[in-house]
């Protein structure tokens, strides 16, 4: 495997899990699951659902078959809780030092 197929997988899941968090946040909130005061990520977190499809794009052009079998474990992983967790950890660092209170 070449660096970039290597890197390009590690942004797809990165920015899978916080996109799969803000998801799951959107989705608690409208279900009435999560309380209306709970913060949600800032709207420029939207930059993780392009590089997570540009990602995507990137390795299904180095290898398709590669990029059909992350997407695919991508989405399991979405399934379960597995990117929302890791995404909450990852948020704490990246996103949350930025967020207002």
């Amino acid at each position: 495997m070449s660096p970039l197929l290597i890197g390009l997988t590690m942004v797809f899941f990165f920015a899978s899990a916080i996109s799969t968090l803000d998801k799951r946040l959107t989705q608690g909130k409208t279900a009435g699951t999560l309380p209306a005061d709970e913060p949600e990520l800032p709207a420029w977190t939207v930059i993780f659902d392009v590089l997570r499809f540009g990602a995507l794009v990137g390795v299904l052009i180095i290898n398709w078959k590669f990029g059909l079998a992350m997407y695919a474990i991508g989405f399991i992983l979405a399934v379960l809780p597995v990117l929302e967790t890791v995404g909450n950890v990852l948020a704490a660092f990246i996103v949350k030092p930025f967020m207002r209170r």
